[in-house]
Protein backbone atom coordinates (compact mmCIF):
# COMPACT_ATOMS: atom_id res chain seq x y z
CA UNK A 1 0.00 0.00 0.00
CA UNK A 2 3.17 2.39 0.79
CA UNK A 3 3.92 4.57 -2.22
CA UNK A 4 2.25 7.54 -4.68
CA UNK A 5 -1.38 7.81 -5.70
CA UNK A 6 -3.25 10.39 -7.50
CA UNK A 7 -7.43 10.23 -7.42
CA UNK A 8 -10.20 12.27 -6.45
CA UNK A 9 -12.17 13.08 -3.32
CA UNK A 10 -16.13 13.22 -4.19
CA UNK A 11 -15.65 12.82 -7.92
CA UNK A 12 -14.46 16.39 -8.60
CA UNK A 13 -11.56 17.37 -6.22
CA UNK A 14 -7.76 15.87 -7.73
CA UNK A 15 -5.67 14.97 -4.92
CA UNK A 16 -1.88 13.50 -5.07
CA UNK A 17 -1.11 11.53 -2.10
CA UNK A 18 2.47 9.60 -1.13
CA UNK A 19 2.38 6.81 1.93
CA UNK A 20 5.20 5.92 3.97
CA UNK A 21 6.61 3.81 6.48
CA UNK A 22 6.22 4.99 10.10
CA UNK A 23 8.76 4.15 13.27
CA UNK A 24 6.86 1.24 14.03
CA UNK A 25 5.30 -1.70 11.75
CA UNK A 26 1.82 -0.10 12.05
CA UNK A 27 2.38 3.72 11.99
CA UNK A 28 2.34 5.29 8.34
CA UNK A 29 2.95 8.93 7.47
CA UNK A 30 2.44 10.53 4.60
CA UNK A 31 1.56 13.64 2.46
CA UNK A 32 -1.38 15.09 0.06
CA UNK A 33 -2.09 18.28 -1.79
CA UNK A 34 -4.82 19.31 -3.57
CA UNK A 35 -3.72 19.82 -7.57
CA UNK A 36 -5.34 23.62 -7.51
CA UNK A 37 -3.78 24.48 -4.77
CA UNK A 38 -0.07 22.47 -4.08
CA UNK A 39 0.00 23.59 -0.87
CA UNK A 40 1.03 20.16 0.95
CA UNK A 41 -1.07 18.18 4.50
CA UNK A 42 0.71 16.25 6.19
CA UNK A 43 -0.71 12.75 7.23
CA UNK A 44 0.04 10.31 10.39
CA UNK A 45 -1.73 7.08 11.25
CA UNK A 46 -1.80 3.24 11.66
CA UNK A 47 -2.61 0.14 9.93
CA UNK A 48 -6.00 -0.86 11.63
CA UNK A 49 -6.06 -5.03 10.92
CA UNK A 50 -8.55 -5.78 13.58
CA UNK A 51 -11.45 -4.78 11.29
CA UNK A 52 -12.92 -7.09 8.39
CA UNK A 53 -11.43 -5.20 6.13
CA UNK A 54 -8.06 -3.86 6.93
CA UNK A 55 -7.79 -0.17 6.55
CA UNK A 56 -5.43 2.64 6.90
CA UNK A 57 -6.52 5.36 9.40
CA UNK A 58 -4.93 8.61 8.92
CA UNK A 59 -5.16 12.46 10.22
CA UNK A 60 -4.87 15.29 8.48
CA UNK A 61 -2.63 18.04 9.74
CA UNK A 62 -1.80 21.76 8.60
CA UNK A 63 2.27 22.06 8.30
CA UNK A 64 2.20 24.40 11.74
CA UNK A 65 -0.87 22.90 13.43
CA UNK A 66 -1.03 20.01 15.82
CA UNK A 67 -4.66 19.69 15.83
CA UNK A 68 -6.39 17.27 13.22
CA UNK A 69 -7.86 19.02 10.39
CA UNK A 70 -9.49 16.24 8.95
CA UNK A 71 -9.29 12.14 8.20
CA UNK A 72 -8.68 9.85 6.07
CA UNK A 73 -9.89 5.69 6.54
CA UNK A 74 -8.37 4.13 3.06
CA UNK A 75 -9.02 0.56 2.33
CA UNK A 76 -6.49 -2.29 1.96
CA UNK A 77 -6.80 -5.41 -0.36
CA UNK A 78 -8.31 -2.96 -3.22
CA UNK A 79 -5.58 -2.48 -5.06
CA UNK A 80 -5.41 -1.28 -8.37
CA UNK A 81 -7.75 0.69 -7.43
CA UNK A 82 -7.58 2.31 -3.83
CA UNK A 83 -10.98 3.16 -1.98
CA UNK A 84 -11.92 4.85 0.86
CA UNK A 85 -13.11 8.48 2.29
CA UNK A 86 -12.53 11.57 3.95
CA UNK A 87 -14.41 13.56 6.46
CA UNK A 88 -13.63 16.70 8.26
CA UNK A 89 -12.56 17.71 11.69
CA UNK A 90 -16.13 17.80 13.25
CA UNK A 91 -17.49 14.36 11.14
CA UNK A 92 -20.24 16.64 9.57
CA UNK A 93 -19.12 15.73 6.37
CA UNK A 94 -18.01 12.48 4.97
CA UNK A 95 -16.24 12.70 1.02
CA UNK A 96 -15.34 9.11 -1.29
CA UNK A 97 -12.03 8.41 -2.23
CA UNK A 98 -11.14 6.81 -5.32
CA UNK A 99 -7.22 6.50 -6.35
CA UNK A 100 -5.29 4.80 -8.26
CA UNK A 101 -1.34 4.02 -7.88
CA UNK A 102 1.57 6.36 -9.85
CA UNK A 103 4.23 4.44 -11.89
CA UNK A 104 7.18 6.38 -11.05
CA UNK A 105 9.30 4.43 -13.67
CA UNK A 106 7.00 5.97 -16.61
CA UNK A 107 8.73 8.95 -18.55
CA UNK A 108 7.75 12.01 -17.40
CA UNK A 109 5.60 14.89 -18.48
CA UNK A 110 8.19 17.90 -17.17
CA UNK A 111 11.66 16.42 -17.82
CA UNK A 112 13.40 19.41 -16.37
CA UNK A 113 12.59 22.80 -14.92
CA UNK A 114 13.80 26.74 -14.51
CA UNK A 115 16.11 26.98 -11.91
CA UNK A 116 17.57 30.52 -11.25
CA UNK A 117 19.10 32.11 -8.30
CA UNK A 118 17.12 34.42 -5.82
CA UNK A 119 19.80 36.41 -2.79
CA UNK A 120 18.82 37.61 0.36
CA UNK A 121 20.07 39.79 2.71
CA UNK A 122 23.37 39.49 0.46
CA UNK A 123 24.28 35.75 2.18
CA UNK A 124 21.56 33.95 1.68
CA UNK A 125 21.09 32.57 -1.98
CA UNK A 126 18.33 30.02 -2.73
CA UNK A 127 16.73 28.27 -5.96
CA UNK A 128 13.90 29.84 -7.36
CA UNK A 129 12.50 27.03 -9.25
CA UNK A 130 9.85 28.02 -12.25
CA UNK A 131 8.02 25.16 -13.54
CA UNK A 132 4.56 25.17 -16.22
CA UNK A 133 2.40 23.81 -13.46
CA UNK A 134 0.85 25.89 -10.36
CA UNK A 135 0.34 22.84 -8.33
CA UNK A 136 4.01 21.62 -8.75
CA UNK A 137 5.32 24.89 -8.42
CA UNK A 138 3.68 25.77 -4.84
CA UNK A 139 5.11 22.47 -3.69
CA UNK A 140 8.30 23.03 -5.18
CA UNK A 141 8.70 26.45 -3.41
CA UNK A 142 8.07 24.85 0.11
CA UNK A 143 11.29 23.02 -0.20
CA UNK A 144 13.20 25.80 -1.34
CA UNK A 145 11.99 29.05 -0.26
CA UNK A 146 13.94 31.27 2.07
CA UNK A 147 11.10 30.66 4.98
CA UNK A 148 11.08 27.23 5.13
CA UNK A 149 14.75 27.07 5.14
CA UNK A 150 15.38 29.62 7.54
CA UNK A 151 11.98 28.56 9.71
CA UNK A 152 10.87 32.41 9.81
CA UNK A 153 10.14 35.36 7.67
CA UNK A 154 12.36 37.63 6.07
CA UNK A 155 10.95 40.51 7.65
CA UNK A 156 11.16 38.89 11.14
CA UNK A 157 14.50 37.36 9.87
CA UNK A 158 15.92 41.31 9.40
CA UNK A 159 14.11 41.94 12.98
CA UNK A 160 16.44 39.48 14.33
CA UNK A 161 19.81 40.76 12.88
CA UNK A 162 19.13 44.24 14.10
CA UNK A 163 17.98 43.00 17.41
CA UNK A 164 21.09 41.15 17.47
CA UNK A 165 23.14 44.34 16.79
CA UNK A 166 21.69 46.19 18.97
CA UNK A 167 22.28 44.20 22.13
CA UNK A 168 25.96 43.55 21.03
CA UNK A 169 24.89 39.99 19.91
CA UNK A 170 27.67 38.39 17.48
CA UNK A 171 26.41 34.99 16.17
CA UNK A 172 29.19 34.67 13.51
CA UNK A 173 27.87 35.11 9.79
CA UNK A 174 25.20 32.80 8.53
CA UNK A 175 24.92 31.97 4.85
CA UNK A 176 23.26 29.60 2.53
CA UNK A 177 23.78 28.62 -0.61
CA UNK A 178 22.59 25.89 -3.24
CA UNK A 179 23.87 23.36 -6.00
CA UNK A 180 21.96 22.14 -8.82
CA UNK A 181 22.88 18.69 -9.02
CA UNK A 182 20.49 16.86 -11.59
CA UNK A 183 18.12 18.17 -13.45
CA UNK A 184 16.56 15.83 -16.37
CA UNK A 185 14.91 12.72 -16.66
CA UNK A 186 11.85 14.40 -14.48
CA UNK A 187 14.06 14.64 -11.71
CA UNK A 188 15.20 17.87 -8.97
CA UNK A 189 18.34 17.12 -7.06
CA UNK A 190 19.89 20.11 -5.32
CA UNK A 191 22.18 20.62 -2.27
CA UNK A 192 21.99 23.73 0.02
CA UNK A 193 24.95 24.33 1.96
CA UNK A 194 24.53 26.24 5.29
CA UNK A 195 27.58 28.24 6.97
CA UNK A 196 28.27 30.03 10.12
CA UNK A 197 31.62 31.54 10.40
CA UNK A 198 33.54 32.82 13.74
CA UNK A 199 34.39 31.38 17.13
CA UNK A 200 31.27 28.66 16.57
CA UNK A 201 32.30 27.62 13.08
CA UNK A 202 30.74 25.09 10.98
CA UNK A 203 28.78 24.01 8.09
CA UNK A 204 26.24 21.46 6.81
CA UNK A 205 24.37 20.00 3.95
CA UNK A 206 21.03 19.13 2.82
CA UNK A 207 19.85 17.33 -0.28
CA UNK A 208 16.67 17.47 -1.83
CA UNK A 209 15.58 14.88 -4.92
CA UNK A 210 11.94 15.94 -6.11
CA UNK A 211 10.00 13.61 -8.78
CA UNK A 212 8.97 15.62 -11.20
CA UNK A 213 6.07 13.80 -11.73
CA UNK A 214 4.22 14.07 -8.66
CA UNK A 215 6.10 16.96 -6.39
CA UNK A 216 7.43 14.82 -3.87
CA UNK A 217 10.52 14.46 -2.43
CA UNK A 218 12.08 11.05 -3.04
CA UNK A 219 13.56 8.80 0.04
CA UNK A 220 16.35 6.28 -1.49
CA UNK A 221 15.29 3.56 1.22
CA UNK A 222 11.79 3.79 0.08
CA UNK A 223 12.61 3.25 -3.16
CA UNK A 224 14.69 -0.28 -2.54
CA UNK A 225 12.96 -3.30 -2.90
CA UNK A 226 12.67 -4.92 0.91
CA UNK A 227 13.96 -8.48 -0.02
CA UNK A 228 16.83 -6.52 -1.97
CA UNK A 229 17.31 -3.77 1.32
CA UNK A 230 20.13 -6.35 3.32
CA UNK A 231 21.93 -7.02 0.28
CA UNK A 232 22.07 -3.07 -0.96
CA UNK A 233 23.19 -2.05 2.78
CA UNK A 234 26.24 -4.84 2.75
CA UNK A 235 27.62 -2.72 -0.93
CA UNK A 236 27.23 0.02 0.88
CA UNK A 237 29.00 -0.91 4.08
CA UNK A 238 31.93 -1.87 1.70
CA UNK A 239 32.22 1.44 -0.38
CA UNK A 240 31.90 3.06 2.88
CA UNK A 241 35.13 1.17 4.29
CA UNK A 242 37.21 1.70 1.11
CA UNK A 243 36.41 5.90 1.40
CA UNK A 244 37.54 5.61 5.69
CA UNK A 245 40.62 3.07 4.52
CA UNK A 246 41.02 6.27 2.09
CA UNK A 247 40.70 8.67 4.26
CA UNK A 248 43.31 7.19 7.05
CA UNK A 249 46.12 6.83 4.21
CA UNK A 250 46.65 10.30 3.94
CA UNK A 251 49.42 11.27 6.23
CA UNK A 252 47.44 14.87 6.85
CA UNK A 253 44.20 12.76 8.54
CA UNK A 254 46.34 11.56 11.21
CA UNK A 255 43.80 10.88 13.86
CA UNK A 256 43.74 9.69 17.79
CA UNK A 257 43.83 6.36 18.21
CA UNK A 258 40.45 6.81 19.50
CA UNK A 259 39.14 8.34 16.26
CA UNK A 260 40.86 6.05 13.88
CA UNK A 261 39.12 3.13 15.84
CA UNK A 262 35.87 4.78 15.53
CA UNK A 263 35.69 5.48 11.55
CA UNK A 264 37.10 2.01 11.30
CA UNK A 265 33.91 0.98 13.37
CA UNK A 266 31.64 2.89 10.64
CA UNK A 267 28.56 0.77 9.33
CA UNK A 268 26.33 1.88 7.00
CA UNK A 269 23.04 1.75 7.40
CA UNK A 270 19.41 2.51 6.55
CA UNK A 271 20.88 6.22 8.32
CA UNK A 272 23.35 6.78 5.52
CA UNK A 273 20.57 7.04 3.14
CA UNK A 274 19.11 10.13 4.13
CA UNK A 275 21.12 12.52 3.01
CA UNK A 276 21.64 11.40 -0.68
CA UNK A 277 22.46 13.62 -3.93
CA UNK A 278 21.63 12.72 -7.45
CA UNK A 279 24.77 13.47 -10.22
CA UNK A 280 23.71 12.08 -13.63
CA UNK A 281 24.96 8.37 -13.84
CA UNK A 282 25.46 8.28 -9.81
CA UNK A 283 24.12 8.90 -6.41
CA UNK A 284 26.14 10.17 -3.24
CA UNK A 285 24.90 9.26 -0.04
CA UNK A 286 26.37 11.44 2.54
CA UNK A 287 27.45 9.30 5.39
CA UNK A 288 27.18 11.26 8.87
CA UNK A 289 30.12 10.09 11.22
CA UNK A 290 29.23 8.84 15.22
CA UNK A 291 30.49 6.70 17.29
CA UNK A 292 30.64 7.54 21.37
CA UNK A 293 34.12 9.04 21.66
CA UNK A 294 33.36 11.77 18.68
CA UNK A 295 34.33 15.38 20.26
CA UNK A 296 32.65 18.21 18.46
CA UNK A 297 36.23 19.61 16.61
CA UNK A 298 36.62 16.37 15.03
CA UNK A 299 33.12 16.09 13.80
CA UNK A 300 33.91 19.11 11.87
CA UNK A 301 36.61 17.66 10.21
CA UNK A 302 34.57 14.33 8.97
CA UNK A 303 31.57 16.76 7.67
CA UNK A 304 32.50 16.80 3.89
CA UNK A 305 34.26 13.02 4.05
CA UNK A 306 32.65 9.89 3.85
CA UNK A 307 30.65 10.27 0.51
CA UNK A 308 29.53 6.91 -0.63
CA UNK A 309 28.79 6.26 -4.21
CA UNK A 310 26.92 4.27 -6.26
CA UNK A 311 26.78 4.21 -10.24
CA UNK A 312 22.95 3.91 -11.73
CA UNK A 313 24.26 0.41 -12.82
CA UNK A 314 25.11 -0.62 -9.11
CA UNK A 315 21.93 0.47 -8.40
CA UNK A 316 18.66 -0.07 -10.38
CA UNK A 317 18.95 -4.06 -9.31
CA UNK A 318 17.87 -3.48 -6.18
CA UNK A 319 15.64 -0.44 -7.34
CA UNK A 320 11.76 -1.00 -7.09
CA UNK A 321 10.05 -1.58 -10.73
CA UNK A 322 7.81 1.54 -9.61
CA UNK A 323 10.39 3.70 -8.42
CA UNK A 324 11.42 6.95 -10.36
CA UNK A 325 14.90 6.69 -9.82
CA UNK A 326 14.84 4.21 -12.38
CA UNK A 327 14.75 7.09 -14.97
CA UNK A 328 18.15 7.45 -14.52
CA UNK A 329 20.27 6.87 -17.20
Amino acid sequence: MMGVYEGKLNGKYPIRMVLRPGDTDSSVVGTYYYLSKGKPLELRGYIQPSLSTPSIELRELAPTDTVPTGWFSISLGTEPEVLGHWYNKDGTTLLPLRMKRINGATQPAIPSVRVKSKTYIKYYTVPIVTVPNAALMAMLEQYFSFENLMHQSISSFREEIRQNQEDGIHTGLQSIEYTENHNANGLLSITLRRDVTGANAWHNYESQTIDLNTGFPIILADEIQPQKLQSFLALGEQKLHQEVLKYLSVSQNALESVDEHGLLEQHFMVSSTQEYAVFGKEIQCHHSVNYDALSNMISKLFTDDFMVHFTTAELKPFLKPESPLQRLP
